[in-house]
Formats: structure tokens, sequence, C-alpha cells
């Protein structure tokens, strides 16, 4: 069997077949960091990924039903590595063991595994402090990163070994978007924790960080300042939230609970 690996900006036949496999993200948008790598058998989609841009890691894998698919899955894996994705992260789904196995028998191994949640932004809980949020295009780089360093201490984020954590979140947005986005939050004109959003596509939103300068944390304002920053996503026109947390973490969990996130599913990130 020939199996064609190609790279469009988008084909929307790949992006049907990865909703088919994960409904629960439906509708599908590309985040504009990655690429939409297809495998094509035929002349139809038989698999599609979505890849960082940088080839660190792989978003989403899937294929389509068939007697083909440890081939198919094969040949985008054998393309994916030769092109330096050594990260690959695998959503839980109807097939998901074939796809555990295609990835074991590519060389990655699971490493880790985190519940994936959502949440419509048209039914948030409001928060109950008045925060107040100063975008990095205010404030400056300089005021953001001194925040957003002291916010990661002590988390135990591996972005705290990064020589340069506000670079590494940074590759995952545009210069526009952060500058708007970015911000620091503030309680009675203090700097009390920071918030770092990614888009995804026109109506939906992650956080690529949230935190609390140490000074702050121990007071039960974390998931009041995610209910904040929900709402001023959802006030510019987000309809829904998708965040994950380690399956352990279940103070993070409770947090998403509280401003109305339900679980959709599981995710293994795998390395190689």
């Amino acid at each position: 069997m020939n199996v064609a690996i190609a790279t469009p900006a988008q084909r929307p036949d790949a992006i049907a077949l990865i909703e088919a496999v994960h409904p629960e993200l439906a509708p599908m948008t590309v985040p504009a960091f990655a690429d939409v790598v297809v495998a094509v058998v035929g002349g139809a989609v038989a698999g599609a990924a979505i890849v960082h841009r940088d080839r660190s890691r792989l978003e989403f894998l899937a294929a389509a039903d068939s007697a083909e698919v440890a081939i198919v899955l094969g040949a985008l894996l054998e393309w994916l590595r030769a092109r330096g994705v050594r990260t690959a992260m695998l959503r839980d789904h109807a097939g998901a063991s074939t796809h555990h196995a295609a990835l074991l028998a590519g060389g990655f191994a699971a490493i880790a595994a985190t519940v994936v949640v959502r949440a419509d932004l048209s039914a948030l809980p409001p928060a109950e402090k008045p925060w107040v949020f100063h975008a990095e295009r205010e404030i400056g780089e300089p005021a953001l990163r001194a925040a957003m360093l002291d916010a990661l201490s002590g988390t135990g984020s591996p972005r705290v070994r990064d020589e340069d954590p506000l670079a590494a979140f940074a590759r995952d947005v545009t210069p526009a978007f952060r500058a708007r986005w970015w911000s620091v939050a503030a309680l009675d004109g203090e700097h009390v924790g920071v918030v770092l959003p990614q888009a995804h596509g026109d109506h939906g939103v992650s956080l690529a960080f949230i935190g609390l300068r140490p000074a702050w944390r121990g007071r039960a304002l974390s998931a009041d300042l995610l209910a904040a920053a929900l709402a001023r996503f959802a006030a510019a026109g987000a309809r829904w939230y998708l965040d994950e947390a380690d399956v352990g973490n279940t103070p993070a969990l409770h947090m998403l609970a509280r401003v109305g996130c339900i679980v959709v599913g599981r995710r293994t990130t795998y390395a190689s």
C-alpha cells in the first residue's frame, strides 16, 4: 500500500477526520502555531496529524478505521520523527489502543497522563474579586516577565528549567495576541498573578500558564482569578475554554470544576 504524506496549510477532509475521531473537539480549529500533516491513500485522506510548526511536538493524531490503520499511523510517525518530532500527545478515543501501539512501535514511550476538560463560556460563574488586568502592551515585557517568573516559582512546572520560560510560552501565540491578552492580574493595585492565554481559532481559548505570585497563594484566589480571566475572554467573543490537568492534580481539577469545566477525555504524553 502506498501512503503519501503532505503538509497543506489546512485540509478540510483532514480536519473532518480528526473531528470524527474526537467529536468533543468539534468544531476543530488549527492553532496558528500548527501545521496539518495528512496521510493519503488512493487519493483519500486516511490519517491526519496536527504538529507544532517548529516540530517540537505532535498535538493530534488520527486515522480512519480500516485494516491498514497501523500502516497509515506508522507512515505518519516515521515522517514526523524524521523531521525532529520527539513528543506526542494522544487523546483517548475508540481506537486509542491502535494509536498507542503505533506510537510504541514508532519508538515513543508514555511518560504522563492528563485529564482534558472543557467549559462553555456562556455559562460562567462570576468572579468574586474586583480583578484588574494589565496587558503586556501597557506594562511592558520586563514587568510581565518578572511577575511570570515569580508566579512560576515553586509550581513544579517543567518550564522552570527553561532558560527563558516566557519565550517558551510565546512559541504558541502571535505577537499581536500576546501584546493584547498576556496580562498581569491585580487586586487593590498589587500585581497578584499572571495569565498567559492561547487562542484556538476565532472562538476558543486555553491557557499556556496561569498562576499566583507566592505571597498570594493559599488565599483561595486561583479559581476566582480563572473565572475573571475567562469572563474577559468571553466578553471578547470566545465561546469555549479547553484545558487539562495531571490525573493526580486534585487541586487543579477542583479549581477547573468550580468554573464550570467538565471532563471530556484523557490525554497521554509520549516522548522519543
